[in-house]
């Protein structure tokens, strides 16, 4: 089931989703949620802000400024008014932007930092850091259990096919299939899968299905200093260099998957930011338990995390902001090409939605699960009990 490789105490909210899956609640699964989600919401900008600026430090030999970012358009502002390098393809770029920034993307939200070093009035951009948003967590969860049940459908649709072939006392590869029998054995393949989620009788409690970019750093630089991120990474006491992934093509850079041994100490030494705390309150914490609380998770919590490096020059960093391959038009060109989008597919999306939702609500407690894997609903309804858990009710008329 769904392994936020960067999140702390994964395995827990792993178990719980995939019991969810099932229509399985807990009593303590509501506050657990809430404190998975919301903790890690801050705890990950931590150890990112602190790793980020070691590599700064011991790999740049700088000492990084950074600010907040909470759209793609400042980002993208900071990038295109403080370019690193310039030549001709960096200044089109640019140019395109200046012109016409609302086709950019711009009111995408994010929850990152610009990290980058100033002289004087002149500044220059290091990197970012990112968690990746509840619902992009949700889409993509939902994505990894849709694949993993499209492929338990398209097995049961061959078995389908090969009972029907011996049916008729013909090898499986001369078998013809006219477009209504596939349809047909598709749809049976399918709700069978259905009624065996429903007896829990599927196993995909045992199925990891990693997602490792929930947390990540994006740094810029020349080949020389890129390498030797890569070599810092892989000399430090404390990191892992899990795969090394190159992109080339419309998408040019290195992607390293790294496994970092937290320092609990470090991770709780800051005091919660005043922000944070008004944030919790409003989601339902008691503003006098969080710090010990947040204390309870981090000393209970896996050793370690994993989390995604990226790497490129500064002129591939604008192509995936602003040029050839924006991040944005990537991730609809996903949405697009996803080969399975049955009712299996969607209400995995829906139901980890309101998880996510009802995290960062108002609301401490679950009476049910008000969406089941096996049942059929319409976005009407996901939007109806999403609002809810923020106290917004629709306006109806008597008949």
């Amino acid at each position: 089931m769904i392994h936020l490789t960067g999140y702390l105490h994964r395995r827990q909210f792993r178990e719980i989703v995939a019991r969810w899956f099932y229509d399985d609640l807990q009593p303590s699964d509501a506050l657990d949620i809430k404190y998975i989600v919301n903790f890690n919401s801050i705890l990950v900008r931590r150890y990112l802000r602190r790793l980020a600026g070691r590599l700064f430090r011991d790999v740049y030999k700088v000492d990084p400024q950074s600010f907040t970012t909470h759209n793609k358009g400042e980002l993208k502002d900071f990038v295109a008014t403080h370019p690193t390098v310039t030549n001709a393809r960096i200044q089109h770029m640019i140019a395109a932007y200046n012109e016409r920034p609302e086709d950019f993307y711009k009111e995408t939200p994010i929850d990152g930092r610009v990290f980058y070093t100033a002289d004087g009035e002149h500044r220059m951009f290091l990197g970012s850091a990112r968690l990746k948003r509840p619902r992009r967590i949700a889409e993509k969860g939902g994505r990894r259990i849709s694949d993993y049940v499209y492929t338990q459908i398209r097995e049961n649709a061959e078995r389908l096919a090969r009972e029907r072939a011996e049916r008729l006392r013909v090898p499986l590869e001369r078998l013809v299939s006219s477009h209504d029998e596939m349809v047909q054995e598709f749809a049976e393949a399918e709700d069978s899968i259905r009624q065996t989620i429903k007896t829990h009788r599927l196993p995909i409690l045992d199925q990891w299905l990693n997602i490792n970019d929930v947390a990540g750093l994006k740094l810029v630089g020349e080949p020389d200093v890129l390498e030797e991120i890569v070599s810092y990474v892989q000399a430090a006491p404390d990191m892992t260099l899990l795969e090394r992934e190159e992109h080339r093509g419309q998408y040019n850079a290195t992607n390293l998957t790294i496994e970092l041994k937290l320092d609990r100490q470090q991770l709780l030494s800051e005091p919660i930011d005043e922000k944070d705390l008004a944030v919790l309150e409003l989601r339902g914490f008691d503003p006098l338990a969080i710090a010990h609380d947040l204390r309870t998770f981090v000393e209970s919590s896996e050793d370690t995390v994993v989390l995604e490096i990226i790497l490129s020059n500064f002129e591939e960093f604008l192509e995936s902001e602003i040029g050839r391959c924006q991040h944005e038009v990537r991730i609809r060109a996903q949405r697009q090409d996803e080969i399975y989008r049955g009712p299996l597919a969607k209400n995995a999306q829906y139901l980890l939605t309101y998880l996510f939702a009802f995290a960062v609500s108002p609301q401490t407690s679950i009476e049910r699960l008000p969406i089941k894997v096996w049942g059929n609903y319409v976005p009407d309804y996901v939007d109806m009990i999403i609002r809810q858990l923020y106290n917004v009710y629709e306006f109806t008329v008597a008949f």
